[in-house]
């Protein structure tokens, strides 16, 4: 298995809008590989700035190339945690949530990203309580958005399993149904991207999550048939979603083993991992504070990737001892 370390920037959208001052902590910490934070630059909002390549979006682009920087994937954010998009039980509302996720696809062209990757939609409690085609619905407007995001260049999309019902895939058994049924007939391959907290978040009581989809490692080390992974990777407990940083106050207080993280990523089948680090903080943080934490969080992902055989290579790519380092997907 091949793999790609790779820094997230939604530590600071409110606060350090400006990409000369939201790169700090990536430069800091030597990283060349990016997951783009699409609050940064929605896709509706900012349609006119990414589509006419204006003020805001030129001077990100340049920081990110002053800074030699590769936008991997545009993430979501948190807008898709707050909206009914693609299964909103409207059809016109649903057509609005296409054009979201054609924005999201335009705006990876237009940085150089190569994939999408997060969380789509959230399910009203009426239609999940009644069970009203929410797959369907789902399955239908991702499959619109891959047609859309193969023709402007993108190689695939990534679908993070999440923390409740309203948020699918919510189960293990969820995750193995949805990308079976997009890649059954989708122009582009759907790959699982995990999130090392959403475990922990789940209802605790829910009968329909079982003790394996309240394992991170088990998520991890399941065969997605998925080529290519993608991993949210932040320190947590086992109470909630912490997105902490890999420090050592947290570290101490959290679950979250990088070395096993890698090794059960390995029993996956996957051939590549990107292991993004998503790392949150309170509104009013410094971004020196910000810094600090993601330099010694990288140094430890570096430290547990040495520790189970991995050098790195050419433009970051990790591989372990004696094998060879391939190009992209």
């Amino acid at each position: 298995m091949e793999i790609v370390l790779v820094g997230n920037n939604g530590y600071t959208v409110q606060d350090n809008p400006e990409p000369e001052r939201w790169v700090r902590p990536l430069v800091a910490a030597k990283l060349g590989h990016l997951e783009f934070f699409a609050d940064h630059m929605d896709p509706l909002f900012a349609r006119e700035v990414i589509t006419g390549r204006s003020e805001y979006f030129r001077a990100t682009a340049e920081v990110l190339g002053e800074s030699s920087i590769d936008v991997v994937s545009i993430g979501t954010g948190r807008l898709s945690y707050l909206q009914n998009l693609i299964s909103h039980p409207y059809a016109d509302m649903r057509r609005e949530g296409l054009r979201w996720l054609r924005g999201l696809a335009d705006l990876a062209a237009a940085l150089g990203a190569r994939y999408v990757t997060g969380h789509y939609d959230y399910i009203s409690a009426a239609d999940l309580a009644a069970g009203n085609g929410l797959v369907d619905r789902m399955v239908e407007g991702l499959l619109g958005f891959a047609v859309y995001a193969e023709s402007v260049g993108l190689e695939a999309i990534f679908l993070e399993q999440m923390h409740s019902p309203a948020l699918k895939p919510y189960t293990i058994a969820e995750g193995d149904e949805i990308l079976a049924r997009l890649n059954g007939t989708s122009p582009l391959p759907f790959y699982m991207h995990h999130d090392l907290g959403h475990m922990a978040h789940v209802r605790r009581d829910d009968p329909a999550h079982s003790e394996a989809d309240k394992d991170p490692y088990a998520w991890l080390a399941h065969d997605f048939a998925s080529r290519v992974a993608f991993v949210h990777c932040q320190q947590t407990d086992n109470v909630t979603s912490r997105h902490w940083p890999f420090t050592r106050e947290y570290n101490d207080r959290g679950i979250i083993e990088p070395g096993r993280v890698i090794s059960s990523l390995e029993l996956s089948g996957a051939e590549r991992a990107y292991l993004s680090l998503e790392v949150l903080y309170e509104r009013g943080t410094r971004i020196e504070k910000i810094t600090g934490d993601y330099v010694e969080s990288v140094e430890n992902w570096r430290s547990a990737l040495a520790a189970t055989g991995y050098t790195e290579g050419e433009d970051g790519l990790y591989v372990r001892n004696g094998a060879s380092g391939g190009g992209r997907d």
